[in-house]
């Protein structure tokens, strides 16, 4: 909707997961830095920004009934713990 395709979005998930570490690691003079050693944490990093970016629209559906609709699903959830208790 914002007008961010899924590399994009994924790489600004990357430049935000790695960039913390990868400036500490500089400062420290830790070369190479965290991600370069051991590229499974970019591997995690892009897998977790593709799941966010095709899964973020399947959440904001649920919370936004859930913000429209507080009573309802608090009715629902009450009610479905209840049943399954006895």
């Amino acid at each position: 909707e914002a007008g961010m395709h899924v590399v994009g979005a994924t790489l600004i998930g990357c430049i935000t997961a790695l960039g913390g570490g990868t400036i500490n690691n500089l400062v420290t003079g830790v070369i190479p830095v965290g991600w370069v050693r051991d590229p499974s944490m970019l591997m995690i990093t892009i897998a977790a920004g593709i799941a966010g970016f095709y899964l973020w629209p399947l959440a904001e559906r649920h919370l936004s009934t859930v913000t429209e609709y507080p009573n309802e699903c608090m009715g629902a959830l009450q009610s479905s713990s209840s049943s399954s208790s006895s």
